[in-house]
């Protein structure tokens, strides 16, 4: 089995960046990743906030670093990573299927949709009920659609889905919005969004698939006829399954300062898993090169 200079769990903007600093310092590097590469920013519809770019989309963003770590020479294994283990100085990451051997491991797992919290939302998943509205949004052409949040993805689900749905409803538990507030005034703008705030979801309604939700607006309970829910309250990250090697705080999230070090030598964290006050594509790709850099300095030491 090769032992790489290092193994990156998660393909996200923070791991990928990671993989390309290495890479292009010669270094051996394998990622291993369980879902789609990219991460959640792939699901972006407009990127207009990355600095040297006025526009692109998410999965144009993650294409081209895909692109690049491919051409560079980076080995993929898809898989899903359940354990690190060091030993000797190496790292074995157990997978589901298969394990990969590392001198360093960098961790940037990256986080969760955070649930809507309401009884049988998971019988409507795939049945009106979505956390994906760039994957999604599309069988909803004409039809009414409800996007639940109040920051900048949820924001920009909304008007996303009002080139496409007939109307969309913008709920959100306050009044005042997380979200740019140029993306709210475009929000704001659009004819075919109605906001509905302060409010909050309490149940969901339908025999086979999603037909309405049923909101209370300030103690008021209100039904609304919906064929779709978005939900996009915000994320959760679970690193339970590394606990050995790093801490993790109540919230789930990797203890680690802005140099991404770990308790375990060798061992970094990148990304949003790790506990920090901002979470943007830039700050991942920001983790991405610091961890980079600690890796390639540890293995040169």
């Amino acid at each position: 089995m090769a032992i790489y200079d290092s193994v990156i769990i998660g393909a996200g903007p923070a791991g990928m960046t990671a993989a390309l600093y290495l890479l292009r310092s010669n270094k051996t590097v394998a990622i291993i990743e369980k879902n789609t590469f990219g991460g959640k920013i792939a699901l972006a519809h407009n990127v207009e906030n990355y600095p040297g770019k006025i526009k692109m989309s998410g999965i144009d963003f993650s294409d081209t670093l895909l692109e690049q770590i491919t051409e560079a020479g980076c080995d993929f294994i898809y898989d899903e990573a359940l354990s690190i283990k060091k030993e000797d100085g190496t790292f074995t990451v157990e997978c589901t299927s298969e394990s990969a051997t590392g001198k360093t491991v960098i961790l940037a797992v990256g986080t969760e949709n955070r649930p809507l919290g309401v009884e049988n939302e998971e019988k409507y998943i795939g049945k009106g009920i979505s956390y994906c509205a760039l994957c999604d949004g599309a069988f909803y052409k004409d039809k009414t659609v409800a996007v639940i949040g109040g920051g900048n993805t949820a924001v920009g689900d909304a008007l996303m889905l009002s080139e496409i749905a007939k109307t969309v409803y913008l709920i959100h538990r306050r009044n005042e919005f997380r979200a740019e507030p140029k993306v709210v005034e475009n929000v704001k703008a659009k004819e075919n969004i109605k906001i509905v705030t302060p409010a909050k979801v309490t149940k969901l309604n339908g025999e086979n698939v999603l037909e309405s939700i049923e909101i209370d607006v300030e103690g008021k309970a209100e039904t609304i006829s919906t064929n779709g829910v978005f939900v996009a309250i915000g994320l959760v990250c679970s690193l339970s399954q590394f606990a050995e090697s790093i801490d993790v705080d109540q919230g789930g999230y990797a203890n680690s300062e802005e140099n991404c070090l770990t308790k375990t030598e060798g061992l970094f964290v990148a990304g949003d898993c790790r506990k920090k006050a901002v979470r943007q594509l830039t700050t991942a790709v920001s983790d991405g090169t610091v961890a980079a850099i600690a890796a390639y300095e540890y293995l040169n030491r």
